[in-house]
């Protein structure tokens, strides 16, 4: 039984840190993509 509760507890350390991942990259292609956009109007301005 013991066992079981273990490997749910896995189960649910694995999920949060893959959803943690998921946010990390998202929040990087989200600032990636804010920085590309001032870049281009900086160069569209000049």
């Amino acid at each position: 039984h013991s066992s079981t509760l273990q490997g749910l507890r896995d189960v649910k350390t694995a999920i949060s840190y893959a959803s943690t991942q998921l946010e990390i990259m998202s929040l990087l292609s989200l600032i990636e993509t804010i920085c590309f956009e001032g870049l281009a109007r900086r160069r569209a301005v000049i």
